[in-house]
């Protein structure tokens, strides 16, 4: 893998706009699927909330690589402080947030399970097990406290929150550095195939059924290799090398080999956006792509974006009293689908997003900048 040593232009390399609409949308998705769900209600695509939290790998994926790479000349990768600094950045983007959201769901698990357990009742496809919602026994709470809930089958799913993405994305940013090294020992080709060959050797061995989430992370690697070879092949199209449309294939040909349709379209979506400024335009897709660009940026995509990872944990604490206090009442219950679904959705988002931006605000923010803060280097006085 030729990954550049020098920091690309700025104007091509910061920011990639289109990036943070995908996030947006795909938290938003989420929660529209969790919708059908505490509804009775069925929209085939919609429904599709897994494929959302795909998505998000995807991503992670390519946001990790594509600053990793941009930092490379200030931060080696070989360096252990590197190591170091970009674990000490996630946890500070993940843990305050996290650890809040934590704290509430254990303290109102039963609560939570009560109005779960009462829309289920009428509407089985909102059925969960009750120890998700019960369980808050110490060994749950440090399991999660450390995020290696995800590595252990009876903790990856046992809390009211849809955490289990969480504790992959914990495993995936302890894994980082290690793959983008590997990527660069042996080029992207071959370190692509062996960490896709150790993601599929893991599940020819763990069971399919023991993780009730994929929340361990071979299960998911492909995923995450997805996006770090987009980002890889960015940064090559930016020196204008013959490997980036090598690179950008070999995304495509990971993102096959999961087997879903969805999960190949977003990556193609993602490097033709990538590409679309090219000057041949062969397939005449400029002009859709650029549309769609626009629609993927600007303020309101930042908006959703900034606000992604609060709706995605706390959306659930605001749906469930919502959908739990209807779902008690017989004519909603005899409504039609699309009815039960707007009734409980349209109030969650006009909860849910205000609340996020406030979060965002003051809990998240401060807490990237107290992990800056503490990762400044110390200069001692004589």
């Amino acid at each position: 893998m030729s990954t550049p040593a020098h920091q690309p232009p700025k104007s091509a390399a910061q920011h990639l706009g289109f990036l943070d609409g995908i996030r947006g949308f795909a938290s938003l998705w989420v929660v529209l699927s969790h919708g059908l769900k505490m509804t009775g209600w069925s929209v085939p695509l919609l429904k599709r909330g897994d494929v959302a939290v795909d998505v998000f790998m995807i991503m992670s994926g390519f946001l990790m690589a594509h600053h990793y790479i941009l930092r490379r000349a200030q931060e080696p990768w070989e360096s252990a402080q590197t190591w170091r600094t970009f674990l000490a950045r996630r946890f500070f983007r993940i843990a305050p947030l996290y650890y809040l959201a934590l704290g509430i769901s254990m303290a109102t698990g039963p609560w939570f399970w009560e109005w779960r357990d009462g829309i289920a009742q009428h509407f089985p496809t909102a059925a969960t097990p009750s120890a998700r919602y019960l369980d808050r026994s110490l060994e749950n709470v440090i399991t999660h406290l450390t995020f290696v809930f995800g590595m252990i089958p009876s903790k990856a799913f046992s809390t009211s929150l849809p955490d289990w993405s969480i504790g992959l994305e914990m495993q995936f940013y302890i894994a980082f550095p290690l793959i983008m090294l590997l990527l660069d020992r042996f080029k992207a080709f071959w370190g692509a195939v062996l960490l896709c060959a150790f993601g599929l050797g893991v599940q020819r061995i763990v069971p399919s059924n023991l993780f009730p989430m994929p929340a361990f992370l071979p299960l998911k690697l492909s995923l995450f290799v997805v996006g770090i070879l987009l980002a890889v092949a960015n940064h090559l199209r930016m020196q204008n090398t013959s490997e980036a449309g090598f690179t950008a294939t070999l995304a495509l040909l990971v993102a096959a080999s999961t087997q879903s349709s969805l999960v190949i379209i977003m990556t193609a979506l993602v490097a033709a956006l990538l590409w679309y400024d090219r000057p041949s335009d062969p397939f005449h897709i400029r002009k859709p792509l650029a549309t769609v660009e626009t629609l993927l940026s600007g303020r309101f995509a930042s908006f959703m974006a900034d606000t992604s990872y609060a709706v995605y944990l706390i959306h659930m604490m605001i749906m469930l009293p919502i959908a739990g206090f209807l779902a008690d009442m017989p004519a909603y219950r005899s409504l039609p689908g699309i009815a039960r679904f707007a009734a409980v959705v349209l109030p969650v988002l006009l909860l849910v997003y205000p609340a996020a931006w406030m979060i965002f605000k003051w809990v998240e923010k401060p807490g990237i900048a107290l992990g800056k803060k503490l990762m400044k280097p110390r200069h001692h006085s004589v």
